[in-house]
């Protein structure tokens, strides 16, 4: 990373910079079940807004055990979809800051350098959130008699904003440099976008939506994928509105897209699928979200086999569908099957073991 060696206690700050790394396998089966610990309650579990705003709830209240948990399960959630997005950036940023006033600086440090080095590669290096997250790192290094090296943390700037990692390369040289420059800032409004809407600033993301699927479709014409991403995050935006008719709208549209772009059998499908389903199921049209639930969770398996997270989520996705329905010779073999992969996905006596034993009791 920018600037890491400089430091003096390399061997210390690399090992913390390695257990950031590997965060993820740590704590990744935390976050993989769809149901909250607490007897047999079944609810969804939290997505990453809703652990963010409990650890920052939790850290307010100076309850830093359940901080640190609840920014872990944020951090590992963001990372299963894209360990690159602003959502990654903006965990460790607020472990960094838990940590930093823990006065856990061989851990807060490494987190720091990494939310910098993601804010300039999404938002590019003048954005506000890169200057604070260094502001709070060099107040580390006061803190500790320390200078930091700031221009050591800076990346050059044409570093930033080169798209999302999950589109398609703006290579063709079929689009001229006025086009590319377009393209650039149509996925700058598009990260930006969910920058608002992490923040649950809809009203600030809906119009950079917007204008980045304009750009997206007109020079790139309306079955791109970049269009289905947006699509999909503007679907996503309509549903945290309850706007439940216009997302089932955007979702089709980007549904149809990556069928198209991916094919039939893509996880991108399975992840729309997913959403449109529990769209579905919120309404409590149960056929339509059956159905699309019961294709995700065959495409899943397909590609990831039966010992993948993604899975086991499917799993409890449908047999709750299932049991909303009063379906319930259906729902507990779906449930056994996913208390199978829970146990091989957790250690014994899970939370989440224990939450499917307790349905499976009361079925």
């Amino acid at each position: 990373m920018p600037g890491f060696s400089q430091h003096p206690n390399l061997t210390l700050y690399t090992q913390a910079f390695k257990w950031v790394l590997g965060l993820c396998i740590v704590v990744v089966l935390l976050t993989t079940g769809v149901l909250h610990a607490g007897g047999s309650q079944k609810e969804k579990a939290l997505d990453w807004n809703g652990y963010t705003q409990a650890g920052k709830l939790a850290l307010e209240s100076k309850n830093y055990d359940k901080a640190e948990l609840s920014f872990k399960k944020a951090l590992v959630l963001a990372s299963t979809q894209n360990k690159a997005s602003l959502e990654v950036a903006m965990s460790l940023d607020n472990l960094a800051q838990l940590y930093q006033r823990q006065g856990r600086y061989l851990e807060a440090d490494p987190m720091y350098r990494k939310a910098i080095e993601l804010y300039q590669k999404r938002l590019g290096r003048e954005h506000k959130l890169v200057g604070q997250a260094i502001k709070n790192l060099s107040a580390l290094y006061d803190s500790r008699g320390q200078t930091l090296d700031v221009k050591a943390l800076l990346l050059p700037v044409d570093t930033g904003m080169k798209g999302l990692p999950d589109t398609k390369v703006v290579n063709s040289s079929t689009y001229t440099e006025e086009d590319k420059a377009e393209l650039a800032e149509a996925t700058k409004m598009n990260d930006l976008g969910l920058l608002y809407k992490s923040k649950r600033d809809f009203t600030a993301a809906e119009p950079l939506y917007q204008k980045a699927l304009a750009i997206y479709q007109r020079i790139m014409g309306a079955d791109h994928v970049n269009v289905a991403i947006t699509l999909d995050n503007m679907g996503r935006l309509a549903s945290a509105k309850k706007e439940y008719t216009r997302a089932e709208t955007l979702y089709s549209r980007a549904l149809s897209i990556y069928k198209k772009s991916l094919g039939e059998n893509h996880l991108t499908v399975a992840s729309t699928l997913t959403s449109l389903g529990v769209l579905y199921g919120n309404q409590e049209q149960y056929a339509k979200s059956e159905a699309l639930l019961q294709q995700a969770l065959s495409i899943r398996e397909k590609q990831l086999g039966p010992n993948h997270p993604d899975v086991l989520k499917s799993l409890t996705n449908l047999a709750i569908i299932y049991e909303n329905q009063d379906k319930l010779a259906e729902a507990k073999p779906v449930y056994e099957r996913a208390l199978q992969a829970a146990k091989r996905l957790y250690p014994e006596n899970h939370q989440v073991i224990q939450d499917i034993e307790n349905i499976l009791t009361e079925l």
